[in-house]
């Protein structure tokens, strides 16, 4: 537990103690009952591991326009055009979403 970054802090920390206790069926608490996945670095330490970036800003045009069209787009792929589909998928109203597909030019 020294180990874990616990990116919730306090919170986070409270969670996994009472989830552990509830779902905990031997009256003992060890490790593997906690769900955290074993440690994970310190906070400091990703900043020295290099970014990686689902976008290629060498070679792609990733404006946040561009990156919410393409996310429409993959949304309702995905649906096979079902719009209400698709809005509830991106927490949207459908609204919102036809919207937001007029802005884009979809």
């Amino acid at each position: 537990m020294r180990r874990y970054a616990w990116p919730g802090n306090v919170r986070e920390l409270a969670n996994v103690l009472q989830r552990a206790v509830l779902v905990n069926e031997t009256g003992r608490l060890d490790p593997g009952g906690l769900g955290i996945d074993g440690p994970r670095p310190a906070a400091g330490a990703d900043a020295l591991m290099p970014l990686r970036s689902p976008f290629d800003f060498e070679h792609e045009d990733c404006t946040v326009a561009e990156v919410e069209r393409r996310l429409l787009r993959a949304a309702l792929e995905h649906v096979r055009g079902n719009v209400s589909e698709a809005a509830r998928l991106l927490g949207l109203t459908r609204g919102g979403l036809r919207h937001r597909m007029d802005k884009l030019g979809l």
